[in-house]
C-alpha cells in the first residue's frame, strides 16, 4: 500500500491545490481588464521600439564590419532580371 500511496498522494495534493486556486480566481471586471490590456499594449509598443532601434543601429554597423562586398545595387537588380527571363550568366 505504501507504493500506491506514494503515487496517489502527490496527485491528491495537486488536485486540492488546483481546486483551491480555481475557487480563489475571479473574472476581471471591465476596469481591471482594460488596465491589463492597456499595459500589455504599452509593453508591445515599447518592445517594438526597442527592436526597431536596435536594428536601426546595428544594420549600419554590420554593413561597415562585413562590407557590401563591392556589389552595385544596379548590378544585383540586372542579374535578378536576367535570371527571371531565363538568360544565362557567364
Amino acid at each position: 500500500m505504501d507504493a500506491i500511496d506514494s503515487v496517489f498522494d502527490p496527485l491528491r495534493e495537486f488536485s486540492k491545490d488546483s481546486v483551491r486556486l480555481v475557487k480563489r480566481c475571479h473574472k476581471p471586471d471591465r476596469k481591471e481588464f482594460t488596465k491589463v490590456a492597456f499595459r500589455t499594449a504599452i509593453g508591445f509598443v515599447v518592445m517594438g521600439f526597442v527592436g526597431f532601434f536596435v536594428k536601426l543601429i546595428f544594420i549600419p554597423i554590420n554593413n561597415i564590419i562585413v562590407g557590401s562586398g563591392g556589389m552595385d545595387p544596379g548590378l544585383i537588380a540586372k542579374s535578378r532580371e536576367r535570371r527571371q527571363c531565363g538568360e544565362m550568366e557567364y
